[in-house]
């Protein structure tokens, strides 16, 4: 479905398994910023760099199995589908239920 409307691709060039481990590092790199974001009370700023953290880690999955997202509408969402699809169903799973908290915990906070 993504391959068809333009969101992935599987010509990937160069070494995978590198660029792979780059974006996984960024993703450790960028973890250690978000206490002291949340310590000085910019929640907004840290949901932003949680979000892109969690995107870097689905990237370096994509590049270990062979695709890269292209920058089109819905890459984000095939960057995550694509991800689970690549780790399996029970890791599916725990990201389908992490998403759920995270909807339920912003909607009892903003109510």
């Amino acid at each position: 479905m993504f391959l068809s409307r333009g969101n992935i691709s599987d010509d990937v060039e160069g070494d995978t398994q590198a660029t792979a481990l780059a974006w996984l590092e960024r993703a450790r790199s960028e973890l250690a910023v978000l206490e002291p974001i949340l310590t000085t009370g910019q929640w907004r700023v840290a949901y932003n760099a949680a979000y892109d953290i969690y995107r870097h880690a689905a990237e370096a999955v994509d590049l270990a199995a062979g695709y890269r997202v292209l920058a089109s509408p819905g890459a984000h969402r095939a960057t995550f589908a694509l991800a689970s699809a690549v780790v399996g169903e029970d890791d599916a799973r725990w990201a389908v239920q992490l998403a759920e908290r995270a909807v339920s915990d912003a909607s009892s906070f903003v109510s």
